[in-house]
């Protein structure tokens, strides 16, 4: 750290706090298209040398990957806006100079640098260590929350009187940090203790690798079940192989991956699946009847929750999928007592009495669907830490679970190790993990959700909600 200090350091010395002048450093910003935040559909760079802006540029990027509602409703950037847009590999070739041997400011630094990490991954470009400033945390280390409510960018620019017309619009965030920075720069000072290094790590143990890839197979050959119980193929069913192409990328080289990943490039490059295709991919993949790392109805729901996915997709459920989803739970009739087992099968046993799915019954499936898939996180405003209980689970963006502990109880909170009807928040982290039973959440995130189910009022919310939306 002492040799990048040098270069922005005014006078010699390497005492940590020792006060520091940057002559040079770049801004940036990303947007991202789903919640994934693995790929990027929007990144601004804002170059500064001796306070004069001498690279100020903002892309629109082909994320090469779905665009979710949320990120959308958030953004404005759709899947259409970007078709023609370069893909980010195409684009780092003209900045990767700013990150390679600069320094990178940003507010909440490490979610930005995390996804630009994910996403040379994705292309198989090498990741630069990042050293940065993150605006966030200086603004937290000199003020508290209650001088103006909140550290947000947009809080603190109507504190600080910036112009911020378009929120989440990457050049309009970028610059707004730039000004941020300047503000907090005068105010207080900028010393070598703000300057951080990210190391970006895709490491995965072999045990961990070994559990990604069994799940991951498992809900892949469900989703491809769950799309062809009608043998009706459409846009978004196509897209959500693309998804799970997309998402486990990293590992198309494996044993396991291999012949699966030239299988689903061939079938996707036309962009049609057809009947002939369905089922070969139907005989080709293997799915996992037993492990020393799951139980076998782990790896059974595993199953079902890809299916139930595959069925979800286009927000419909006709009666021929119903049926299809039935006729499979019936003969898996060993999982009953798993959540939410019984209380899809129950339900599909009232819904298909009369052979037809109605518009209130169809409302009923994709919302216990919905719920499986991906429980319920609160994004309510009202959280308050104070007094309440905490649960842990999943990696976190903000350091180590001691790290959020700790922050945590700086805000009046408590935390625990194991789920119990005392705790208010289980707190998933920003970067789940590889050891998770289910795609995207594991044992923890299922006991609350039963928990919830029986009337205890316990709420998931994810760790950006309690650093970044409500108690900054």
């Amino acid at each position: 750290m002492i040799i990048i200090y040098q270069r922005w350091k005014a006078q010699g010395g390497s005492n940590m706090g020792q006060a520091i002048k940057l002559s040079e450093y770049t801004v940036v910003d990303v947007e991202t298209p789903n919640r994934r935040n693995n790929s990027i559909c929007s990144i601004a760079i804002l170059h500064v040398e001796d306070n004069e802006v001498t690279y100020s540029k903002e892309f629109l990027v082909n994320p090469e990957a779905s665009f979710d509602d949320f990120n959308i409703g958030i953004h404005h950037i759709t899947s259409r806006m970007v078709i023609n847009a370069p893909v980010f590999s195409c684009i780092w070739e003209e900045i990767k100079q700013f990150f390679s041997n600069g320094l990178v400011i940003a507010h909440n630094a490490t979610f930005d640098l995390n996804v630009i990490g994910k996403t040379l991954t994705t292309y198989d470009i090498p990741v630069p260590d990042f050293h940065y400033i993150c605006t966030l945390a200086k603004a937290r280390r000199h003020f508290s929350k209650e001088r103006y409510g909140s550290h947000k960018l947009d809080v603190l620019c109507n504190a600080f009187q910036i112009e911020l017309d378009h929120h989440h619009n990457a050049m309009c965030d970028t610059n707004a940090c730039r000004q941020i920075f300047e503000v907090l720069s005068k105010e207080y000072g900028t010393t070598d203790i703000d300057i951080e290094t990210y190391i970006f790590s895709t490491s995965v143990g072999s045990s961990s690798k070994k559990s990604v890839l069994q799940k991951s197979m498992n809900t892949l050959y469900g989703i491809i079940f769950g799309i062809g119980c009608d043998r009706i193929f459409n846009e978004k069913e196509y897209s959500a192989i693309f998804d799970w192409m997309e998402e486990y990328r990293e590992f198309k080289t494996e044993d396991e991956f291999c012949e699966c990943y030239k299988l689903l490039k061939e079938v996707l490059s036309d962009g049609v699946i057809s009947i002939e295709e369905y089922e070969l991919l139907m005989n080709c993949f293997n799915i996992h009847i037993s492990s020393n790392l799951y139980s076998d109805s782990t790896l059974a729901m595993q199953v079902l929750m890809g299916i139930v996915e595959g069925i979800a997709i286009d927000k419909k459920v006709n009666a021929v999928e119903a049926k299809e989803l039935y006729r499979w739970m019936e003969t898996h009739v060993g999982l009953k007592g798993n959540y939410p087992f019984d209380k899809i099968f129950n339900t599909l046993e009232e819904v298909l009495e009369n052979g037809i799915v109605d518009e209130a019954e169809e409302k009923s499936l994709l919302s216990i669907f919905e719920q499986f898939i991906n429980p319920e996180q609160s994004l309510s405003n009202d959280i308050d830490l104070n007094g309440k209980v905490c649960c842990l689970t999943g990696t976190f963006m903000n350091g180590t679970k001691s790290d959020i502990e700790k922050y945590i109880i700086t805000k009046g909170g408590s935390c625990i190790s194991g789920l119990n009807r005392s705790v208010n928040y289980l707190v998933v982290g920003g970067q789940g993990s590889p050891d998770w039973k289910y795609g995207n959440y594991g044992g923890k995130i299922n006991k609350a959700v039963q928990m919830q189910e029986n009337g205890v009022a316990i709420q998931i919310t994810s760790e950006e909600t309690i650093y970044h939306t409500l108690v900054t």
